[in-house]
């Protein structure tokens, strides 16, 4: 990630700019952990059961969407560290921008 120095217009513009592109990642991040917390459950339900299980499938399927899911998630993530933002928390949409103190 390379590290860039932001003025407080710069990052109230970059804020402007990415808000829609966090706010999505967002989302998805949301699903993600909607998903595989559907799938700790079925872990357990299908413990020792055959392939051909319901639960069996429905997990292979989210282990699937969960794998599309993260892509997106680092794709994202990726596209918003080069812009030079750190994210800080990903559940509340919380970036951070490098400055210097001028004062």
């Amino acid at each position: 990630m390379k590290i860039t120095l932001f003025s407080v217009d710069e990052a109230n513009r970059a804020v402007q700019e990415i808000g829609p592109e966090l706010e999505a990642l967002v989302r998805v991040k949301r699903e993600l952990d909607r998903v595989q917390s559907r799938m700790h459950v079925l872990e357990v339900a299908v413990a020792g059961a055959s392939a051909d299980n319901p639960d069996a499938r429905e997990l292979s399927q989210h282990a699937e969407h969960t794998a599309r899911l993260a892509d997106r998630v680092r794709t994202s993530v990726s596209s918003i560290h080069r812009r030079g933002c750190v994210i800080k928390d990903l559940d509340m949409g919380l970036l951070d921008f490098y400055s210097l103190e001028t004062g």
